[in-house]
């Protein structure tokens, strides 16, 4: 997705994710579409970074989320000095997680 919006167009290219949920190779026409019309950018993280979040999520609000609901987070976080005094929003969503991928995310604590 990151690469295809800022080519302008469609491209594929190897996604290598525990967060299955946002592991997208090609985006879809009428998603490109609108993501091409309303996004302004793109925030990238590290799959250290969304483990960080999931465990953040899970030790704070008891919630037990997927990598891909935990990437919302992970961006907050890189982003935390320039959204510094505004007010944010996150959804947290998705509990798909297999127990294999949860208990290495878990070990990294």
């Amino acid at each position: 997705m990151h690469d295809s919006w800022h080519a302008g167009t469609i491209l594929s290219a190897r996604a290598e994710t525990f967060a299955d949920g946002i592991r997208v190779t090609a985006p879809a026409g009428f998603g490109f579409q609108v993501m091409q019309d309303g996004l302004s950018g793109f925030v990238t993280v590290s799959e250290r970074a969304i483990g960080r979040a999931l465990q953040t999520y899970l030790r704070c609000t008891h919630k037990l989320c997927e990598g891909a609901g935990a990437a919302g987070l992970a961006g907050l976080c890189a982003l935390a000095p320039q959204l510094a005094g505004k007010r944010v929003g996150l959804v947290l969503t998705g509990s798909n997680i297999d127990r294999a991928t949860l208990m290495g995310v878990l070990a990294e604590a």
